[in-house]
């Protein structure tokens, strides 16, 4: 099956600087028939304007009228790239720099091992360079709950997985055309674990390449997560699970969901971040009424 071209789809909102510095790398890892699309989710900081100046003809530019989610905003993007006839999408957060074999490390990887029709990168802190964020994600254990691909199976060539993250994913054209895009439904965090199951499910396989690299700008801090991102990922875990739970007990996932949200609150707590408890609290709440 065709992978090229290829369309790596960035999606922006309000951070202009972040953006140029991910745009930048992608086109320091060009592979032949690449193409790139900035999907602007509604910014109000002039950006949208600031990058079509700077990049010109080199990107196509999507301008959402307002911020639609992570979901709905990498949607738009994925719906422009196969009308433009990419056989693949490369999903990609703006706060990340891919290492200048990136892409070739994918498409090598998925030419010898075609059975693969969803592959991701490892993705290392920015702050820490040599440090694992993460990769992807397998079902394990007798009860099937989900556990990262540790640090220590990096130096394999090829890790079959289960869920691999959305800030990072290139996706056979036929993925979409199969399953649909990502659930709107999802505001941000578990999209992408939504997306990874039914992909399972109808049948595609998924893998993790440690060869291809990248590096994430996120904090490791429990001091910077905000009240929205605590919220949003305690109501996405909740409605995943609750939607498309793995082949095991209702009443494990219900405990599995308690154990987690109380873990977070709990930690939460201890930092005295009573916003964040709060959020957790009103996200598992409402995950289970969506």
């Amino acid at each position: 099956m065709m992978w090229q071209p290829v369309t790596v789809v960035i999606l922006n909102w309000n951070l202009y600087e972040d953006t140029v510095a991910c745009v930048e790398s992608v086109q320091a890892a060009w592979v032949e028939g690449l193409r790139i699309l900035v999907v602007d989710n509604g910014s109000d900081d002039g950006s949208p304007d600031r990058l079509a100046a700077r990049f010109g003809d080199q990107i196509a530019l999507v301008r959402n009228a307002r911020n639609a989610g992570f979901a709905a905003g990498n949607n738009a993007g994925i719906e422009y790239a196969l009308q433009s006839d990419a056989q693949s999408v490369l999903i990609l957060n703006n706060d990340t720099i891919v290492e200048t074999a990136m892409l070739q490390m994918l498409l090598q990887a998925v030419e010898a091992a075609p059975t693969y029709h969803l592959v991701g990168p490892a993705i290392f802190y920015e702050s820490e360079p040599q440090r694992l964020w993460r990769i992807g994600d397998r079902y394990t254990g007798r009860w099937r709950l989900p556990r990262a691909v540790r640090a220590q199976e990096l130096d394999r060539t090829v890790i079959p997985g289960e869920f691999l993250t959305g800030c990072a994913v290139l996706v056979q054209r036929q993925v979409f055309e199969t399953i649909g895009l990502f659930d709107p439904r999802y505001l941000f965090y578990f999209e992408d674990a939504d997306f990874c199951e039914r992909a399972r499910r109808a049948g595609f396989q998924l893998a993790c390449v440690p060869a291809a690299r990248m590096w994430h700008k996120v904090s490791r801090s429990a001091d910077k997560v905000s009240v929205r991102s605590r919220y949003n990922q305690a109501r996405g875990r909740v409605q995943f699970y609750r939607t498309l739970p793995p082949r095991s007990s209702v009443a494990l996932i219900a405990c599995y969901l308690a154990w987690k949200t109380l873990i977070t609150v709990g930690r939460d707590a201890t930092r005295w971040r009573g916003d964040l408890v709060r959020a957790g609290l009103r996200g598992a709440y409402d995950g289970w009424r969506a």
